[in-house]
């Protein structure tokens, strides 16, 4: 035994990696050699956490424009992930040269069919295995999901990072999660203590998810609506996600940021009456752990986003906002949570009572070791 262990994040975007770093982190405290497979970007933030074996993969994700998710786009890269070329190929000559003992698939395909292929323990770490909110959304997704579960029942361990299946904020993306006999629900990859400091000041906090122009087009949408209803009810709001970083507007009323570090964003998040985002796991549970209820509004043609939205609205942690009606509904629903605070105060702080019992970094460290 090498005691070595391939990490693979899937794609440009942070959720995952998010998810891979502190698991590999206190595997490294714990002896094991990490070796970690990223996108460029990702790959620089590793290096920023201390991470040094690190191994650039190309870039294969959904595609984004203006509008939202790009279907065909996104089909046609869904796909092509599968196929004998670009990052597979990569993730092939990666494993010849590290000779892992495990590798740890956060979200990557690719790596699960590798794995499979070279004979290679493997532990797929997801949230989403079946989207089933909204239906039509389910009939184009079918091949890819085809070949994706059944990669996944081949590996040692299937972690989904949310509570188990009854209180699961992605209930919506899993299917039949007991069609699986090697799944298990780790639990949330945050601590979800709520953190010292939580406040209610009269500000709103904006998130908007996607690309550059996703964001752009939210603040355009956004300002006049935020700003109508701040000066009406003597609040502000602040938004982090602009083109640029730091400070890049001030008003009266608003202040909208490009990237935010993390100590100015988790101090946004605890001083804030509500949480406007686009419905991804780790953003939602982050506002629970806050007691923070959430306007959430998916990136339009994002079903896992739709399913997470959906379902923050059944537990009555916050209101799930469509894209389309967003001019006419978004001061409505910032109303509805601000005039019902008292209720949704409540079930945040039921609901993360219950999940501050899960350790989700914990127990998938435990299982990796057990399999090395």
């Amino acid at each position: 035994m090498n005691n070595r262990i391939m990490g693979v994040a899937a794609d440009p975007g942070m959720g995952h990696v998010k998810r891979l770093l502190p698991v590999a982190k206190q595997l490294e405290q714990d002896g094991y050699e990490l070796h970690l497979c990223l996108s460029r970007r990702n790959c620089e933030l590793a290096r920023a956490e201390g991470f040094y074996n690190l191994y650039v993969l190309p870039e294969i994700t959904w595609v984004e424009n203006q509008y939202g998710v790009d279907i065909k786009k996104s089909l046609y890269n869904a796909i092509r992930y599968l196929a004998p070329i670009s990052q597979y190929t990569y993730l092939r000559l990666y494993a010849q040269t590290i000779e892992p003992e495990l590798i740890v698939s956060d979200g990557s395909v690719p790596a699960l069919r590798g794995s499979n292929r070279w004979e290679i323990p493997s532990v797929f770490i997801t949230n989403v295995i079946r989207p089933q909110y909204p239906f039509y959304l389910q009939i184009p997704f079918k091949l890819p999901q085809y070949f994706a579960e059944r990669y996944m029942k081949k590996a040692k361990k299937i972690l989904i990072a949310d509570l188990p299946f009854d209180k699961a904020i992605s209930a919506y993306n899993l299917g039949n999660p007991y069609s699986f006999n090697n799944l298990e629900f780790v639990g949330p990859f945050i601590d979800m203590k709520p953190p010292v400091g939580i406040k209610d000041k009269k500000f709103i906090y904006f998130m908007p998810g996607g690309t550059p122009e996703n964001k752009e087009r939210f603040r355009i949408k956004g300002t006049p609506l935020l700003d109508k209803y701040c000066k009406k009810n003597d609040y502000t709001w602040k938004m982090s996600g602009g083109r640029g970083s730091g400070l890049l507007e001030k008003t009266e009323l608003h202040e909208i940021y490009g990237y935010v570090d993390v100590d100015k964003r988790d101090k946004f998040q605890r001083e804030c009456s509500l949480m406007m985002h686009n419905a991804n796991l780790l953003t939602g549970f982050e506002a629970i752990k806050n007691l923070k209820p959430s306007l959430a509004i998916p990136t339009k043609n994002q079903p896992e986003q739709k399913g997470n939205a959906r379902r923050v609205q059944d537990f009555g942690l916050g209101v799930y906002l469509r894209e389309k009606e967003f001019e006419r509904d978004l001061i409505p629903s910032i109303e509805l949570i601000i005039d019902n605070r008292d209720y949704f105060s409540k079930n945040l702080r039921e609901f993360g009572a219950y999940a501050e019992m899960y350790d989700g970094v914990g127990r998938t460290v435990d299982i990796i070791e057990s399999l090395v």
